[in-house]
């Protein structure tokens, strides 16, 4: 299982907010690049949330806190 990211230089957000905006002297075929590329970043990074989210929920051992912890993110859900 992936682990969450560490802050090491390897961070995808971060590399994601350096990502942003395109310089004025990108050419259009570049900016299309670009922003294929933050497209494939941005899901890498929620990719990882997910794990991570997943990996802290199966670290809770009591059921019941497991049950309350899912009613939440299920109510999360439908705001």
């Amino acid at each position: 299982m992936k682990t969450a990211w560490k802050d090491d230089g390897s961070n995808p957000t971060g590399f994601l907010q350096k990502l942003s905006g395109f310089p004025p002297f990108l050419p259009d075929d570049a900016r299309i690049v670009l922003s294929e590329l933050r497209t494939a970043v941005q899901d890498k990074v929620e990719a990882n949330e997910e794990d991570w989210i997943v990996s802290k929920f199966q670290a809770i051992s009591e059921k019941g806190r497991r049950k309350r912890l899912l009613t939440r993110l299920q109510e999360l859900l439908f705001r």
